[in-house]
């Protein structure tokens, strides 16, 4: 047996690393545009990259296209630094049919010779005809008619279009409620194809039914057609208002009303009875009558009305309500109209005017409520009433004072959506001398999966511009469904203020629980300080809300210290923060006034100024008075009205958007609290108070100065 040997083995251990080889790498060699549409412009991209760790010089760029109808406008970059990449845009311009073809070349020193790309497609071009259907509306020969419909029922049709173009199109229809969409969300048609687009109807009321089909394609050229959809309900149909107010009524004293019950279907019905509810349920207010003015039983034809008069004899100094019951053939259950009468002028609106409920998990909205009367009210509670699917998360601490002409609070709901099922619910509102006040909030459980689009805050308000440079705010679109959304890029509505604009700064394709930003912008003008407004439109694929309009304004130009106002305008105190601004809920060490300034064309009589008393309303009032040294005029509500008073303002507190986003001058907290109390400014009083607890949806906590505080929310 062999004896086994040894072998010297030499390892060369080095710790240097190596630097890679710079190279150009081009990608891709061979670029396929696929279709361009004749009389447009497409952009696509080239990647140059260095792939190694020293600089590359590019030594030259060469394209050849000999229709010249391939370009790249931009000139390539001299040199790329180590693992630097670029992209280089290649736009497409095609005037002619047919194909396409260019040669483009670059050189660097690598020592690897030219790269050479080739670049070619087809230019074509795209048509889209919609084919008359049998039925159409009014013999508009772009239409779709679905006849007489009941209501109650289910209708469908179709309407056929077909490809006119050399190259395929894409199309992606949207019909409004009541009309719904059949089949898939998109279409590609290819030259010559013709396809059905299916649609039903849901007759839900007597009177004509009418939407607009739009077919939305992608052709710069055809852009979007339209086709006019029609249907005829039948029903049986009684109207009536949910409310009649009274107004005003001083104890001792009476007041009448009539409303009309209305035949609002295409087929007559017959009323058989009007008088008060006898519900257990909805109690009545003693004083209230009912009277038709015609003998019942009657027969209304289509179209025709019946008066009802309603009267009240005030016996106390508090609101007063009764509720109407109507009885017709066209309702299985007697129409319900509430009748009220105030003892104070609290007329209440809620923006929106219905808080709609999207189905989505935990889906939270705002709304506010705001006193359009001529008295101030007090609010004593506001709660919602069955179904449970609503539940509120923020709102003001009550009582609370809402002040004449544009006072206002903000609450905040959370929907629970139950598969399949829609919920209908109602806001309370409780008043002193007012009857209650109620505002319907609405869940769309049974709407079907898809886009759900929804933008975030609904309302935009730049308050008053500083006049130094263009002010941007940011909206913000979630997609809270199921499938991806397709938007439009935003624009702002006709006749929106020209200082206004909007441009998307996230993808036009957002995911289901994903969002996108788009950036609105004002840029103030020397020669227009007037108050602007305007909307931002948002289209989309989304078959509940295909279009989401978002208002938005600016109050004024700023007036920069000291402010001296040209002949014809007078001087303006703002005194409210637009919402959602970072001052919000804060309070700030200042020896200023927490008044900004502006100039108004609108003057006042002499001896008078304009003053912010509510977001974005000017009233004219006296003068400021002079203060005495360290103090600064400040607004204060008094008994329907307001009152200057000279306090010290060592602190500017900013309310939150619970409290309206308002700022209050106030000294300095010189409170002594207990250990398990906070020094709070008080959203009542405008005082200091000593409070247990803040930090509970109606006041959050600050530090000012080092100090723990609270202030509104």
């Amino acid at each position: 047996m062999r004896a086994p040997r040894t072998v010297p083995l030499l390892l060369v251990l080095s710790a240097c690393s190596e630097s890679a080889v710079s190279a150009l790498m081009v990608s891709p060699l061979d670029l396929d545009f696929g279709q361009a549409e004749v009389d447009t412009s497409r952009a696509v991209f080239l990647h140059l990259e260095n792939s190694g760790d020293d600089p590359l010089e590019l030594l030259s760029f060469e394209l050849e296209s000999p229709s010249g109808e391939i370009t790249i406008p931009e000139p390539g970059p001299a040199a790329l630094g180590a693992k630097e990449a670029r992209h280089l845009r290649v736009v497409v311009s095609p005037k002619t049919q047919g194909e396409l073809s260019a040669t483009f070349t670059v050189e660097a020193n690598d020592g690897q010779g030219p790269k050479v790309v080739l670049i070619h497609g087809s230019a074509v071009t795209l048509g889209l005809e919609v084919l008359p259907p049998s039925r159409t509306c009014a013999g508009n020969p772009n239409s779709l008619s679905f006849g007489a419909v009941r209501a109650g029922d289910r209708a469908a049709s179709s309407i056929a279009i077909r490809s006119t173009g050399t190259g395929a199109i894409g199309v992606t229809p949207r019909a409004p409620e009541p009309f719904e969409l059949q089949g898939p969300d998109g279409y590609s048609l290819d030259p010559g194809e013709t396809v059905e687009i299916s649609i039903e109807l849901l007759a839900t009321r007597a009177g004509d039914e009418a939407g607009v089909l739009i077919l939305d394609t992608t052709s710069d050229v055809v852009g979007d057609l339209e086709v006019e959809l029609c249907a005829q309900s039948l029903a049986k149909a009684s109207c009536v208002p949910p409310r009649v107010d009274l107004g005003k009524v001083d104890p001792g004293t009476s007041t009448s009303t009539v409303f009309e019950v209305v035949s609002c279907g295409n087929e007559g019905l017959r009323l058989s009875d009007v008088s008060l509810s006898m519900s257990q349920i909805q109690l009545n207010t003693p004083g209230f009558t009912v009277q038709p003015l015609v003998s019942l039983p009657a027969d209304l034809p289509p179209g025709s009305t019946l008066p009802v008069e309603v009267t009240y004899l005030a016996s106390n100094p508090d609101g007063a309500r009764a509720y109407v019951a109507v009885t017709t053939d066209a309702e299985p259950v007697p129409q319900i109209v509430e009748a009220v009468a105030n003892a104070r002028d609290c007329t209440l609106t809620m923006d929106p005017p219905i808080a709609s409920f999207h189905r989505s998990i935990d889906e939270r909205q705002s709304i506010t409520i705001t006193n359009e009367g001529t008295d101030d009210c007090v609010v004593r509670a506001a709660y919602v009433v069955a179904p449970t699917y609503f539940g509120i998360v923020r709102m003001p601490r009550l009582p609370m004072t809402l002040r004449r002409r544009g006072g206002s609070f903000t609450m905040e709901f959370l929907y629970y959506p139950l598969p399949g099922q829609p919920a209908l619910a109602r806001l309370t509102i409780e008043m002193e001398g007012q009857a209650p006040v109620g505002f319907e909030l609405r869940g769309d459980g049974t709407l079907p999966s898809g886009c759900r689009l929804a933008a975030t805050p609904p309302r935009l308000d730049f308050g008053l511009s500083s006049g130094s440079g263009p002010a941007t705010t940011q909206l913000t679109l979630s997609n809270r469904g199921s499938e991806n959304c397709q938007l439009s890029s935003p624009r702002m509505s006709s006749g929106s203020d020209s200082r206004f604009s909007v441009m998307m700064t996230g993808p036009l394709t957002i995911q289901p629980n994903a969002s996108a930003t788009t950036t609105v912008m004002f840029t103030p003008s020397a020669a227009n300080r007037a108050p602007g407004s305007g909307v931002v439109q948002v289209t989309s694929n989304d078959r509940v809300r295909p279009q989401i309009d978002v208002p938005v304004r600016s109050t004024s130009t700023e007036c920069p210290s000291p402010c001296t106002c040209p002949p014809g305008e007078s001087r303006a105190y703002w005194r409210f923060d637009p919402p959602g601004t970072p001052s919000s809920a804060e309070a700030v060490l200042s020896n200023a006034s927490a008044f900004k300034l502006s100039c108004e064309v609108t003057p006042c009589a002499n001896g008078q100024v304009r003053v912010e008393t509510a977001r974005g309303r000017l009233e004219c009032l006296p003068v400021p008075p002079p203060c005495p040294s360290g103090r600064t005029p400040e607004l204060r509500p008094s008994e329907n009205s307001y009152a200057w008073v000279c306090t010290l303002c060592n602190v500017v507190v900013h309310f939150g958007g619970l409290y309206d986003n308002v700022r209050v001058c106030a000294p300095e907290p010189q409170l002594t609290c207990p250990t398990d109390e906070v020094p709070t400014f008080d959203a009542e009083t405008y005082e200091w108070q000593c409070i247990a607890t803040c930090d509970n949806g109606a006041y959050d906590q600050r530090m000012l100065d080092g100090t723990l505080i609270c202030v509104p929310c």
